[in-house]
């Protein structure tokens, strides 16, 4: 029964989500929908309850909010891969905003482990790329941005791949 009252508010506060409007989703509304934090707290053990974890912690992060999002993110505990992972760049995201780069990078990699799928890997992999390119290790940055171009031919950026890894091999032979 918890589960199911548990989701009907969610979908109100999924779809604030959906225009990106954070702090709504957040927080809810006047009009009586509830927010993800609301949800928590009185659906916490839920799965809806589990899921409002992820979801208020991305809100959190866009709100400029990394402390809690983090605590939140970190208690999200799902078992569709694909949005654990991205779950994990979240989190790798927050500690990269906060100028913790190589927390950040470990959170990219477990995030591209656990997607294991030609769509999201080469994205978080290049986040990792990205990081270890601005830490000045450009042969880290390097080897994964080779990693992408030969494993996933198929990846968006693919064009731009190719600038970071002449830039990037520039950087690595001075």
């Amino acid at each position: 029964m918890a589960v199911i009252a548990a989701s009907t508010p969610l979908f109100p506060a999924q779809s604030a989500f959906e225009y990106q409007q954070w702090a709504l989703a957040l927080n809810g509304d006047s009009l009586g929908h509830i927010g993800f934090l609301e949800i928590i707290d009185e659906y916490g053990s839920t799965v809806a309850g589990n899921l409002a974890k992820a979801y208020a912690g991305i809100c959190q992060a866009h709100l400029g909010d990394y402390a809690a999002a983090l605590d939140n993110l970190k208690s999200y505990s799902g078992k569709d891969k694909l949005f654990a992972a991205q779950v994990l760049a979240a989190i790798g995201d927050c500690y990269v905003s906060t100028e913790k780069m190589e927390e950040g990078v470990r959170y990219f990699q477990q995030a591209a482990d656990k997607a294991n799928n030609k769509a999201l890997t080469p994205v978080f992999l290049n986040k990792a790329a990205d990081v270890y390119a601005n830490l000045g290790d450009n042969e880290k940055a390097l080897k994964i941005y080779t990693k992408i171009k030969a494993k996933y031919p198929e990846f968006a950026a693919q064009n731009a791949l190719e600038k970071y890894i002449e830039r990037t091999k520039l950087k690595v032979e001075n």
